[in-house]
């Protein structure tokens, strides 16, 4: 009896480096140990951690030259794609893909909310890190988060997932009212792509942290 043995190929992957390397490496270094050291920590959190372990090395045995910080994390890891066309890319300028999906969603909020008046009760903002895309509609303080307003976000974010091949995240912010059935808020506090946050728990500081605030 012959077993069939399968013969996995080595992946290759190839490293881009962007006009904005330099500024990367000069300017906007961390510049101390322990702001580097949390900001690998917060890459943790980001990856859905609920472990994080730090492992120093003893005082009496530290040596400045060849001392080693482990940082491990039971986090979610990258795909494929995700090494290649985002961490393997230096200088990108992930603040200008921000910017350009937040406009991008501002203008089909444009074109699909007719009155002008009604307009002015939203915003759109984009997000983003190495793996994950947050879209968030923010509906403004006394006015109620109605059914529309959710199935338009959804609509946002189909709309994006063909686009781009992060995981993508829906936010729906508003002041507290909400003008749905209950069956559709049980559902978005339920579902993993998306949940409704209130304007009292949620903060943003640097990144999108998702875990700061409980789904309204």
């Amino acid at each position: 009896m012959s077993t069939a043995v399968t013969e996995h190929k080595p992946l290759t992957f190839t490293l881009t480096v962007l006009g904005r390397t330099l500024e990367h490496l000069g300017v906007m270094m961390y510049k101390r140990r322990d702001t580097a050291i949390a900001e690998l920590i917060a890459n943790c959190w980001d990856a859905g951690a609920n472990r994080v372990e730090v492992i120093l090395p003893d005082e009496a045995d530290y040596d400045r030259e060849t001392g080693v910080i482990t940082i491990t994390d039971d986090g979610s890891g990258m795909n494929q794609s995700e090494i290649q066309h985002q961490y393997l890319v230096v200088g990108r300028n992930r603040r200008q893909e921000e910017k350009t999906i937040s406009k991008t969603l501002e203008d089909w909020g444009v074109k699909d909310i007719g009155d002008e008046d009604e307009r002015l009760r939203y915003d759109f903002l984009a997000l983003t890190d190495e793996r994950r895309l947050v879209i968030i509609e923010i509906k403004r303080s006394g006015h109620a988060v109605t059914l529309d307003d959710l199935q338009r976000l959804e609509k946002y974010k189909d709309r994006l997932s063909k686009a781009h091949d992060k995981e993508l995240y829906m936010v729906m912010l508003c002041s507290g009212s909400l003008d749905v059935s209950e069956d559709v808020r049980l559902n978005w506090k339920t579902r993993r792509d998306g949940s409704i946050r209130l304007w009292s728990g949620f903060f943003l500081k640097h990144e999108l942290t998702m875990s700061t605030t409980e789904p309204f």
